[in-house]
């Protein structure tokens, strides 16, 4: 996993393109835009990458951050893992790319525009298409028309994929069926699954919920993300070893 705690350790910024991606702690320096802090240590003294979008970097400024070569052979089921941070008004573009050509075409395998959330968020992107090859994969962000448009990423992993487990709702009544893994859930019919998310009394089950659920506050709870204490324990212990 690289968490930029030490450095860039093997990722780096790509010449020709606009700007460049930072490394950073603490709160960005634009308002309403950027996290406050990493997403691994969960303080101002971690570290993550972050795009700068005030001065002449927008609108539509392109940065790309190059990461290593993956030898996806020795993994059955391999998974791309990372948390982002979008928050901000005029929030543009962010792009994962994977080469399995050695870089002579790039796929977008992952794509997210606009304000997400003021809160970190993960990304996970299947990998199986790569199954047995050496790949290669990037980011590329893009601001949006406005200097609110600062966003980040943190906490990247490459590896077998592991089933997390999640909220699992009955999507015709509301009623919650309690944490399983997506697998488990979608047994049950008709349901909606939430990564990593608990079902209890701050669930994520669907409006309407019915009389006497603990679905009452669903309509909030569903828009956001995993990221109290309860979450952080449960996520760090699922978390698959380097």
């Amino acid at each position: 996993m690289e968490d930029f705690e030490a450095g860039l350790g093997l990722w780096e910024n790509v010449e020709g393109d606009d700007f460049d991606w930072d490394r950073y702690q603490g709160l960005t320096p634009t308002d309403n835009a950027g996290p406050d802090a990493d997403h691994t240590t969960g303080t101002e003294g971690g570290y993550y990458m972050y795009t700068e979008a005030s001065g002449d970097d927008h609108p539509e400024k392109v940065a790309v951050f190059s990461g290593p070569c993956f030898d996806l052979s020795p993994l059955s089921a391999p998974e791309f893992l990372f948390w982002y941070h979008m928050a901000g008004d005029s929030m543009g573009s962010l792009y994962l790319e994977v080469s399995g050509d050695d870089c002579e075409t790039w796929d977008r395998v992952f794509e997210m525009n606009g304000h997400q959330s003021y809160d970190w968020l993960l990304g996970v992107v299947d990998q199986s298409p790569y199954a047995g090859l050496r790949i290669a994969v990037r980011f590329r962000g893009m601001t949006g028309d406005g200097y609110e448009s600062d966003m980040a990423i943190d906490d990247i992993y490459v590896g077998e994929a592991v089933e997390y487990p999640g909220g699992c709702c009955d999507s015709t009544s509301g009623a919650c069926l309690g944490m399983m893994t997506e697998a488990e859930c979608l047994a049950h019919g008709v349901v909606a699954w939430y990564r990593m998310r608990d079902c209890s009394e701050e669930n994520v089950c669907p409006q309407p919920p019915p009389a006497n659920d603990l679905c009452e506050n669903a309509a909030e709870i569903a828009s956001i993300p995993f990221t109290d204490a309860e979450a952080g324990l449960k996520w760090a212990a699922s978390w698959p070893s380097p």
